[in-house]
């Protein structure tokens, strides 16, 4: 069989000279050309047969394939027993170092993957301490506003029991003066009186009653919150209700206390409401 591929090679060899010759010779040029592609095709149909041949050749020597043998050989290694046992030890310390790399790679997910759950959990924590803040601080306002509208309706009860001995009544029967939230309502001398929210004090107007004694309570009132004396807060509340009888709605601020007159809830009688800053 080698020498059959020899023979073939040499021949080749020739048809590629005689082509090449032919191409310098006038009149020859066609034919010199299909002689060299002859030249070539025959050169493509053997060579996988001379490869195939070179494989054999190198597994008879030991080694796996030609390219086994020219590794060894570029190694300086020309017996295939110790070529074998080289390579062997080769493919054990690529197999460690993809087994090391893989272990690298795993134990960097590993830590990323921790990394990532840490922040997940320390974000969790902050907003779950943000959220403890706001209700807390949320918490504290309202207590805040409750402790503030409820002073606000002892300062009237106090203020109505030294000057008029009246103690406030409540509106329903075994109904607390004060809800828990601040929300106060209560009636004195026959007008109902409420604190609630930020400080807002309301007298609910009525029809019922002469409103120059609605205009007393108001007074009282404004006197009880603002710490003003009596008489000055009778004539500032009178004095705001004459304005707004003839102006419309009127606001005025005085001693940390915003009053407005404005019609009430019984239609065009004027009422009064106060703001404690």
């Amino acid at each position: 069989m080698d020498i059959l591929l020899n023979s073939i090679a040499f021949l080749v060899v020739i048809v590629f000279i005689a082509g090449v010759w032919m191409l310098r010779s006038k009149g020859r040029r066609k034919r010199g050309s299909l002689l060299i592609l002859l030249s070539f095709l025959l050169l493509g149909m053997l060579g996988p047969e001379m490869e195939a041949q070179l494989d054999k050749k190198s597994v008879a020597a030991g080694f796996l394939s030609k390219a086994d043998q020219d590794m060894a050989e570029a190694a300086g290694i020309a017996n295939a027993k110790v070529w074998a046992k080289r390579r062997r030890a080769l493919e054990v310390a690529e197999t460690d170092a993809l087994q090391i790399a893989e272990q690298e790679a795993s134990k960097k997910l590993a830590l990323e993957a921790e990394k990532a759950q840490r922040e997940d959990v320390e974000k969790l924590e902050r907003e779950a301490i943000k959220l403890a803040e706001k209700n807390a601080a949320e918490k504290e306002r309202k207590a805040r506003m409750a402790a503030k509208t409820v002073g606000l309706a002892n300062d009237i009860a106090t203020l109505f029991k030294e000057q008029y001995d009246e103690t406030p009544d409540t509106i329903y029967k075994n109904q607390q003066l004060c809800r828990a939230d601040g929300y106060c309502d209560f009636n004195l001398k026959g007008f109902r009186i409420t604190t609630w929210g930020i400080g807002l004090v309301d007298v609910e107007t009525t029809s019922r009653r002469a409103h120059s004694e609605y205009r007393e309570i108001c007074s009282a009132v404004f006197s009880a919150i603002s710490g003003a004396a009596l008489d000055f807060s009778a004539e500032f509340v009178e004095a705001t209700f004459v304005k707004a009888s003839r102006q419309g709605p009127m606001r005025g601020d005085m001693q940390g206390v915003q009053i407005k007159i404005g019609p009430g809830l019984s239609g065009d009688i004027l009422g009064c409401q106060f703001l404690k800053y």
